[in-house]
């Protein structure tokens, strides 16, 4: 179970009306909206990284590596720090959607149940505890932000070691010498 926190009241004055209750529940259900939105986009925006540097992955490699491939390791570089930029931007506003949304459920099931029960809390607790029960390794993987941040570093290490490869010019291909032979299979 979590340890108790005293919750600070966002509204002073408990108001049990009707519209109150709607008003909090539409708030909520808003910002937890919103952070999905804000997981979705990330997602979306990642695997077209990954799409486009391959792309370029694909190009660079296919022909050797040479100094005119420069533009495009570059390319793969900058689309790697983006996509780690946008990464990060995302989560933070993926945080604090999801935790306006906390504070306003907390709000909801005080003026609900009262200070003593906190029943949607308590829900919460309960199955957040049935779920580290059944799968205690998977526990510590449950924020997998760094993922999404992974992702894109790895696109802008795999853009500095072809940037290295082709400033060395390694295996640029070597022009193609033809053997003639005879009807024997001599050289000629």
């Amino acid at each position: 179970m979590e340890p108790e926190t005293k919750v600070e009241r966002l509204i002073p004055i408990p108001l049990r009306d009707n519209d109150t209750k709607e008003i909090l529940w539409r708030l909520y259900a808003d910002n937890y909206q919103n952070a999905r939105h804000n997981e979705t986009q990330r997602s979306a925006v990642t695997n077209f990284i990954i799409l486009i540097a391959g792309g370029i992955v694909t190009i660079v490699s296919s022909g050797g590596f040479t100094r005119s491939d420069l533009p495009l390791t570059g390319m793969l570089i900058g689309l790697g720090v983006f996509g780690a930029l946008f990464s990060a931007s995302h989560y933070e506003r993926y945080k604090r959607s999801k935790e306006r949304a906390k504070a306003y459920l907390r709000e909801l099931d005080y003026i609900l149940f009262g200070s003593e029960k906190e029943a949607f809390r308590r829900i919460k607790i309960m199955s957040d505890n049935q779920r580290k029960r059944e799968h205690p390794r998977l526990d510590k993987l449950y924020d997998v932000h760094w993922l999404w941040l992974f992702l894109p570093m790895m696109i802008t290490l795999l853009g500095l070691i072809l940037t290295g490869l082709c400033m060395v010019k390694v295996a640029e291909p070597s022009p193609t010498k033809v053997l003639l032979v005879d009807q024997n299979g001599k050289p000629r």
